[in-house]
């Protein structure tokens, strides 16, 4: 799927600088060409252009959904970029103004359950869910209080994300989809409630059942089917690394790499998957150790597929060393989930 817009623009460098400072900050793999530059995301291709006095970009993703995510991107990172003037920007089909995000769904939250001191599963309900089986990831939406009402971001005629004028600020995040039941309405995701509270956590350990958060997507995660395939993640990582389990029961066995806090938090793994991973302890000082043995698992998977997610410093130091191993990057996916 391929879209087009233009903006204009009047300080070309210093705006090209800005925005590959802005790419590689957010973990977006960037290549500079003589006429701008070319971003590879998780929801396609961005391409930006200096013709004139004007920028052109180009997005290439694989379908609604991934576009969905990466037109708002776009803008974002315009609007952060000096020499831009966000207020000239246009597609080459309109956007309507105060469009509802996509997919977007008001969740309710039925009930919780603690899965260890640290992981906390919360179930929501909310109607037509079908839409969110296919991809790992989505975007929920917190607001920052719980009222009857509640105002939600939209898209305006940018196509960018605008918060309504409220005092109840929303906050988006992206997180797995862990059990979803379509057919019920019921949809599970599974928190890991982090020392220093972003939204997430914040939302998660105050949750009850009648509250409320939003949910736009999916985008950004297609589940691997790789029959050669590698996994490797901490307890953020859980959720996507079980579901990507789980759904290959009846493929080859994989390697799985998990960094736990200490071995009590093996009670995350379910039973059917225990003899299929590798566990090493933040407790017992084996968090090095987890970054190279990932890396090396990754470089040795010739012919396979490896995903690799967790804490932001070390998922950039592998994917800058996988960068300069394997310049092909359909073979491999390393994301840091949290700072």
């Amino acid at each position: 799927m391929i879209k087009t817009g233009n903006v204009k623009l009047s300080a070309p460098h210093q705006t090209f600088k800005e925005l590959q400072a802005l790419c590689e900050g957010n973990d977006v793999a960037v290549d500079v060409i003589p006429s701008g530059l070319i971003a590879t995301t998780a929801f396609g291709i961005a391409r930006f252009e200096e013709k004139g006095t004007s920028l052109f970009f180009t997005i290439n993703s694989e379908n609604a959904n991934q576009c969905a995510q990466l037109v708002p991107a776009v803008v974002s990172a315009l609007e952060h970029c000096s020499g831009v003037d966000i207020s000239s920007l246009v597609w080459e089909d309109t956007q309507t103004d105060r469009r509802p995000l996509h997919n977007f769904r008001e969740l309710i939250v039925t009930e919780t359950e603690m899965l260890s001191p640290r992981m906390k599963r919360i179930w929501f309900t909310a109607p037509n869910l079908a839409v969110y089986a296919d991809e790992l990831h989505l975007r929920l939406l917190f607001p920052e209080r719980q009222r009857e009402k509640i105002q939600w971001p939209y898209y305006d005629a940018t196509g960018g994300i605008k918060d309504p004028e409220t005092d109840n600020p929303i906050s988006r995040r992206a997180y797995t989809v862990r059990y979803l039941e379509p057919g019920q309405d019921r949809m599970a995701i599974d928190f890991y409630l982090h020392d220093c509270d972003g939204p997430g956590s914040q939302f998660a350990k105050t949750a009850k059942s009648g509250d409320v958060a939003g949910v736009s997507g999916p985008g950004g995660g297609a589940i691997p089917t790789a029959s050669k395939l590698f996994l490797a993640g901490d307890e953020t990582a859980f959720p996507a690394i079980f579901r990507i389990m789980e759904n290959r029961r009846s493929s080859p066995p994989l390697k799985v790499l998990l960094l736990l806090e200490n071995k009590f938090d093996e009670i995350l793994i379910p039973e059917e998957f225990k003899e299929q991973v590798t566990c090493l302890y933040r407790s017992e000082g084996q968090s090095d150790d987890w970054e190279r043995l990932a890396l090396e698992h990754a470089r040795q998977n010739s012919g396979g597929y490896s995903w690799i997610a967790g804490e932001k410093p070390p998922a950039r130091r592998i994917r800058k060393a996988m960068h300069e191993y394997d310049d092909n990057r359909d073979n491999y996916r390393v994301s840091g989930y949290w700072r």
